[in-house]
C-alpha cells in the first residue's frame, strides 16, 4: 500500500499499513514549510480568542513552534479530524473539542459540535494554510463567531528521485494506493517518469471522499473504494475490505 502524505505522517501510516500485514511504500505528495505568522498570530491572541482551532497535526505543530505556550493563552482547543484533536490534547489544552462524525467530511463534523452552534460574538483563532476547502470560516462567522485567521504554514510539492520511481516499479501485486489529498496526487504524477506513472495507475485507491474518488478517475485511475474518511486507519480498511484481487 502506497502512502501519499508528507514526510512527518509517513510514520503512523507506515504503522497502519503494516498492521494490516501489507507492505507500506513512502510516496510523499506533498512538502510542508512554515510561513513567518509571528506578528499575525500576536495580533489574532489580542482578540482575545476562546478557541484554537487546528485544520490538521501539522498546524497544531507550526503554531507551538510559534508560541509553545498557546494552551495557556486560549482555553479551548479544536481539531479537524481524531489526529488533529489529539495532537491539541498533547499540546496542552485542558479542553478540546473533536468532530462528532469522523466521516469523510471532518470539518463539517467538527462543525456538528454543540459548542460551536453558536458564536454570540466570540473570537476563534483558526489555525490553517493556503488553499483548502473553505469551509470553516464563513460558517463560523455565519454563525456569529469572529474568525481571526492565521496561516502557520504552506503545501508544496515534494521533491521525488529516482528512488521514489523505483519504489513504484519494484513494487508488488495488488497494489493500493491511500488518497486523502488530490495536491498530493497531482504532485507525484507530475514527477514520476512516465512508467512508473503507468504501473501507479493499476493501483486500487481509497479515497477519502467523493469528491476525491472523480479526481482519482479523472487522473486516470479506473479501480477506486471510497473510505470512511480521511485516516490512515480507514484508508487500509476500505482497502482490506474490497479483497483485493
Amino acid at each position: 500500500m502506497i502512502s501519499l502524505r508528507e514526510r512527518s505522517q509517513q510514520a503512523a501510516a507506515k504503522r497502519t499499513i503494516e498492521a494490516a500485514g501489507a507492505k507500506a511504500l513512502a510516496l510523499p505528495g506533498l512538502r510542508l514549510e512554515p510561513l513567518d505568522a509571528s506578528a499575525a498570530l500576536e495580533q489574532a491572541l489580542a482578540k482575545r480568542p476562546g478557541i484554537a482551532l487546528c485544520i490538521s497535526p501539522a498546524a497544531v505543530r507550526f503554531l507551538l513552534k510559534l508560541d509553545p505556550r498557546i494552551a495557556a493563552r486560549v482555553p479551548i482547543g479544536a481539531g479537524v479530524g481524531a489526529g488533529t484533536a489529539a495532537a491539541l490534547g498533547r499540546a496542552g489544552f485542558a479542553e478540546v473539542l473533536a468532530p462528532i462524525d469522523q466521516g469523510p467530511q471532518i470539518s463539517e463534523g467538527l462543525l456538528a459540535h454543540p459548542r460551536l452552534a453558536q458564536g454570540a460574538g466570540e473570537t476563534v483563532l483558526l489555525v490553517a494554510a493556503p488553499g483548502g476547502r473553505g469551509v470553516l470560516a464563513p460558517e463560523l462567522r455565519a454563525r456569529g463567531f469572529a474568525v481571526e485567521e492565521v496561516q502557520v504554514y504552506r503545501r508544496g510539492p515534494a521533491r521525488l528521485d529516482a528512488r521514489h520511481a523505483r519504489t513504484v516499479l519494484t513494487a508488488g501485486a495488488p497494489l493500493g494506493l491511500l488518497l486523502s489529498s488530490a495536491e498530493a496526487l497531482d504532485n507525484v504524477l507530475g514527477q514520476l517518469p512516465a512508467e512508473a506513472v503507468v504501473k501507479l495507475k493499476q493501483a486500487r485507491v481509497a479515497a477519502s471522499s467523493e469528491r476525491l474518488l472523480a479526481h482519482a478517475r479523472s487522473r486516470g485511475f479506473s479501480d477506486t473504494v471510497l473510505a470512511a474518511g480521511p485516516q490512515p486507519q480507514a484508508l487500509v480498511a476500505a482497502l482490506a475490505a474490497s479483497v483485493m484481487p
